[in-house]
């Protein structure tokens, strides 16, 4: 059991620079955590693998990677995204073996460590220089692999805001306005029974982007 008797002799001050020095050792904690599990994603990579029997894209069957690919035996999988590099299939679960945790967990890390590293370098430099919290940048690597995004699309997603915000500032497609103004919202006549048209053109697709 760990000691915390001591917490009950702490000042204000005192807990207030114990609770700051602990964020600081958490996220040095889950870095490390973090990059041993991309580590060890590289010392059981595919080439580790005997007879190259890969797993089917999306189904968890073996295809052929090469002859030699023993049925029910180790086969080369893609934990993470795009642009990722591949595994042998059981290092997820000797990871969580030697975590004391369960083979989802342990895959999940693995895959996480794996997208942040390779597809979201800005993320990955800024978690290695303590600037952001590890739980918070495999949410958004989450997201972006579940959303199927390919590894350009995958850097496009952490680009600062303000380069893709500042290409459309001011600007409005027609037929909008700004919340609370008191200029009117166009709409388009009506014909027909009550349809909307537009003449000589496809509907208004919207703000010309969703970042603004």
């Amino acid at each position: 059991m760990f000691d915390t008797t001591w917490v009950a002799e702490l000042g204000a001050d005192q807990a207030c620079a114990m609770v700051t020095a602990t964020q600081g050792r958490l996220r040095e904690s889950e870095w490390r955590e973090l990059v041993l599990a991309g580590h060890w994603a590289t010392l059981h990579d595919g080439e580790t693998v005997t007879g190259r029997a890969r797993a089917g894209a999306g189904a968890g069957q073996a295809g052929a990677a090469g002859a030699g690919g023993a049925a029910g035996g180790e086969r080369v999988v893609r934990p993470g995204g795009e642009g990722t590099p591949e595994v042998a299939e059981f290092a997820c679960a000797e990871l969580g073996l030697v975590m004391g945790c369960g083979f989802i967990a342990a895959s999940s890390l693995i895959r996480d460590a794996l997208d942040l590293q390779h597809r979201h370098p800005l993320m990955w430099q800024a978690l290695g220089e303590g600037r952001a919290r590890v739980w918070k940048a495999r949410q958004v690597a989450r997201l972006v692999h579940a959303a199927g995004l390919t590894r350009e699309q995958a850097w496009f997603v952490e680009r600062p805001p303000h380069r893709v915000s500042t290409r459309c500032r001011g600007r409005r497609s027609p037929g909008w306005s700004r919340p609370g103004s008191s200029r009117p919202t166009r709409t388009p006549p009506r014909s027909g029974a009550g349809a909307r048209t537009w003449p000589g053109s496809s509907p208004p697709a919207g703000p010309t982007s969703t970042a603004c």
